[in-house]
């Protein structure tokens, strides 16, 4: 797949507004590239949006009638945002709409968490926890959309790790974490197990969905790189977690692929 990024920097830009488009011209060769979404795209942006939106509202409408606390909201919505990234990865081919997605969502993100000035538009599920917790999370997403949409194998991972590792780890951990050694800095080894299962799980369910499943070793290597995230995500304070977690199992996996193969070849 050509990089949208290598096609920008061969070639010098011409604006042709009839049907919002984008002219990419060259004095050798004209390459062409449309920003208008494919029907795949509208139908990724569409249901992210509603995905998104509807949980956020279903979880507040629960935080006000007292059945879930915001801690449990919270880690929710992060484990829900596993379904946009895993649809990022089967429905579109290049990842120009899910970075446009995921950028709306880190800004977001930031004008309704606690550190934004303008307290009107702040939203009280995101209130408990470290304040830059969330939007730390929607940047991970990001950087794993940007820099890893090429490699689902370690994308998809890195994002179940980070989605559904760590959500699960808080809620089970909260409710069930009795075992809580003072290395855990206060967190419990039920939520470490926990992180690893459903990390694993996850990442294993989306890649033999892809076929990206080749081998019971590869199985193997999932597993490994969700321990270390699991490790990280215990020695990582506050909010640090969700930026800790996505850049150990990724590396995680880059390398030990390349342990693999005895070759960077195959990873890029």
């Amino acid at each position: 797949m050509v990089s949208y990024l290598q096609i920008i920097r061969k070639n010098s830009l011409l604006v042709n507004a009839f049907r919002g488009r984008l002219v990419f011209k060259n004095t050798s060769q004209d390459t062409r590239m449309i920003l208008m979404p494919t029907p795949e795209e509208i139908k990724l942006i569409v249901y992210v949006f509603a995905w998104v939106f509807l949980n956020i509202l279903l979880f507040e409408l629960l935080m006000q009638k007292g059945i879930i606390s915001s801690y449990v909201a919270r880690k929710l919505i992060h484990m829900s945002i596993f379904l946009p990234i895993f649809l990022a990865y089967t429905m579109v081919e290049r990842p120009l709409f899910p970075l446009l997605l995921t950028g709306c969502a880190l800004v977001f993100t930031y004008v309704t968490s606690p550190v934004f000035p303008y307290e009107k538009t702040r939203l009280r599920v995101f209130h408990e926890g470290h304040p830059w917790g969330t939007t730390l999370f929607s940047l991970s997403v990001f950087v794993i959309i940007l820099l890893l949409f090429d490699r689902p194998e370690i994308g998809l991972v890195s994002g179940s790790a980070l989605a559904l590792g760590d959500g699960m780890s808080g809620l089970i951990g909260k409710k069930y974490g009795n075992i809580r050694p003072s290395l855990f800095r206060g967190k419990s080894i039920e939520g470490s197990i926990a992180f690893f299962l459903a990390g694993t799980a996850g990442g294993i369910l989306s890649m033999e969905w892809l076929g990206l499943l080749e081998s019971f070793e590869m199985v193997v290597l999932v597993g490994v790189a969700v321990a270390i995230g699991a490790i990280f995500e215990v020695l990582s304070e506050g909010g640090i977690d969700n930026i800790t977690v996505p850049t150990s199992v990724g590396l995680s996996m880059f390398f030990f692929m390349y342990a693999a193969s005895g070759s960077f070849l195959c990873i890029f």
